[in-house]
């Protein structure tokens, strides 16, 4: 099912775009661009349009990959404003993202050279915000690529306010940012919220058994639609106190990292003993 090939087997590249991206081809319209292993974008094709879900870390040029993949006008869908997912950003002229989190583009540090990035600092290439903000999202929004390929935005608050989902009803895809993937989801920020997130699973629990593979933004890709199902289970299980707890730090505050199966969550401590 899958065409596995870095950057460099699709024609000419930098040595550093080489290091920094490999592609697949997971679906006859849609590729997975993964940066240094660990964030995925995707590109999506339709006839007349091409999304781009994420723009990842910003430490090569996700641009010159894109251009190899495709001659259609690209439009930049951002599943929400962490840094890790809009690094690129700057290197495309329209960006959508859901309302809500609108203002995350104008958060990022004009010339930021370095990332704080899982435990570790990552040198990339920023330009300043906004990037040409072309449309705020809604929920229930329709995104027509032509030729049959259409993605419906599914806000799904939770990691942050403005979290959202892409769904391609026809091949069964569910895009899934930051929301549901096989690896620590992260609740802890100062804008996450549990109780929306508790929502918003059971939602995408819903349409588990219809979906066919989920493409996260980080782990393992693609998934089957079961996770959607295992999530939802496992956030019922943590809102019980079930689970499997680990205390870290955070930044010098207390956290869990408590582990659901296939996924684990991160909390504040003071979700489990508010005292």
């Amino acid at each position: 099912m899958s065409d596995e090939r870095t950057a460099s087997g699709l024609g000419p590249t930098s040595g550093r775009e080489d290091e920094t991206f490999a592609v697949r081809r997971l679906a006859p319209h849609v590729y997975v661009i993964t940066e240094l292993g660990c964030v995925h974008c995707y590109l999506v094709q339709g006839r007349d349009w091409v999304l781009l879900v994420d723009s990842g870390l910003g430490c090569g040029n996700v641009r010159a990959v894109v251009q190899r993949l495709t001659d259609r006008p690209v439009v930049v869908v951002n599943t929400h404003g962490h840094p890790d997912h809009t690094g690129g950003n700057h290197r495309f002229e329209s960006i959508a993202l859901h309302g809500a989190e609108a203002d995350w583009l104008e958060r990022v540090v004009p010339g930021a050279d370095r990332i704080e990035f899982d435990g570790g600092a990552l040198p990339v290439d920023r330009q300043e915000a906004p990037w040409g903000l072309a449309h705020r999202l809604s929920h229930g929004e329709t995104l027509d690529l032509g030729g049959g390929v259409a993605l419906e935005v599914w806000h799904t608050p939770g990691h942050t306010p403005g979290s959202l989902c892409l769904l391609d009803e026809a091949s069964r895809f569910v895009f899934a940012g930051d929301t549901a993937y096989a690896g620590l989801v992260a609740l802890h920020f100062d804008e996450s919220d549990l109780s929306a997130y508790a929502e918003t699973v059971k939602n995408l629990e819903a349409i588990g058994w219809e979906t066919n593979l989920v493409l996260p933004g980080h782990g393992e890709t693609p998934l089957d639609g079961g996770i959607l199902l295992e999530v939802g289970a496992g956030v019922r299980r943590l809102l019980n106190g079930e689970g499997q707890y680990r205390e870290g730090r955070w930044n010098g505050e207390p956290v869990f990292d408590v582990g659901l199966g296939r996924f684990s969550v991160r909390i504040r401590r003071s979700f489990k003993d508010p005292a």
